[in-house]
């Protein structure tokens, strides 16, 4: 069946030999029990008087043509037949491909269906589209949680570092902004912090300043409202900026490597008091997370600053009234 189907025209040869031997039988039988008379005069006789049976004649062939368009026909709608049940396999191993590709989420790839009035690829469409949009919001929600996560254990730590150094402030200066450096992926900052101890002379002093994961020794004192460390003092607000001159940076590597392109300064605030500027720059911007914690950071540093003057304060004026009893001591002893 299967070469009838791919050669009609050896369907059609055999349908003229059939037809043939039809004839030839028709003819045989006649010869022995028909009352033809075969000699040529009979014959002719015979075939003048019956014009049907030149039609017999025409038998094979018109057998073969019948056949041929029948096999022709036959052919060209199993192959319509075939090409449509390939056509229904690619479209289900695409659809299957497809929905392989949305349970491995997948879905940044569109798979091209080309059966655009099916309601079934119109569902699938609708299925990448919930899936996609379900993918961006559970991305935006673990990111917002690695950033609540970071900004939780970024205070958590700057909170003991702040615990327990109370007595230095230079090291006190040193730790928090090396750790700042380093948690936040800058590569440089400083702390200035204010100066206040002759009441009319007030001016910023660089205590501690961390670059390129080294410690730096550095003696810079600002004067209030001076530079960009003064406005932000003077301001008791966050400068941001993203184009740095390359003449502004007090450090640089020494090995070659190109200038932050990012700089950030946040006041050291208590309500509307100042107690100096924290200053980072960083080859990457900084996201709006994490400026908001460094502020939040601060605040803490302010409140401990404060404290830890408070306490140098103090304790320099019981050293001093101490030294005022001995000497009064000595005197009225000596008096004796």
């Amino acid at each position: 069946m299967n070469k009838i189907r791919k050669s009609p025209i050896l369907s059609a040869i055999l349908a003229f030999f059939v037809g043939l031997l039809f004839l030839i039988a028709f003819v045989l039988l006649d010869f022995f029990f028909g009352k033809v008379d075969y000699t040529i005069s009979g014959v002719i006789h015979t075939h003048l008087n019956n014009p049907s049976f030149w039609l017999l004649y025409l038998l094979p062939v018109f057998s073969g043509i019948v056949v041929w368009k029948l096999s022709v026909r036959t052919r060209d709608q199993l192959d319509s037949l075939a090409q449509e049940r390939e056509e229904d396999q690619h479209r289900a191993y695409k659809v299957h491909n497809y929905v392989q590709s949305l349970l491995g989420k997948t879905v940044e790839e569109d798979i091209q269906l080309d059966f655009k009035n099916d309601p079934l690829a119109k569902s699938l469409m609708i299925l990448k589209e919930n899936i996609a949009r379900n993918k961006e919001e559970e991305d935006a929600r673990r990111k917002e949680d690695e950033q609540r996560r970071w900004v939780s254990e970024g205070l958590a730590m700057f909170g003991e570092i702040l615990r327990n150094n109370h007595d230095d402030v230079n090291e006190l200066s040193y730790q928090i902004v090396s750790n700042l450096v380093k948690y936040t992926e800058s590569n440089q900052g400083a702390l200035f912090i204010l100066n206040d101890d002759v009441e009319y002379n007030k001016f910023f002093e660089m205590t501690a300043c961390y670059a390129y994961d080294r410690r730096k020794f550095a003696d810079e004192k600002i004067e209030f409202g001076e530079g960009m460390i003064g406005t932000c003092a003077l301001e008791k607000k966050t400068i941001f900026l993203t184009e740095i001159p390359d003449s502004y940076l007090r450090i640089t590597s020494g090995l070659g490597k190109s200038n932050p392109r990012s700089l950030l300064l946040v006041p050291l605030n208590i309500n509307e008091d100042n107690y100096g500027v924290i200053e980072l720059a960083s080859f990457k911007n900084y996201t709006p997370h994490e400026i908001e914690f460094i502020e939040k950071i601060a605040e803490s540093i302010a409140s401990t600053i404060s404290g830890v003057k408070i306490n140098i304060k103090t304790a320099k004026l019981l050293k001093e009234s101490q030294e005022q009893a001995e000497i009064m001591a000595s005197q009225e002893e000596e008096m004796r």
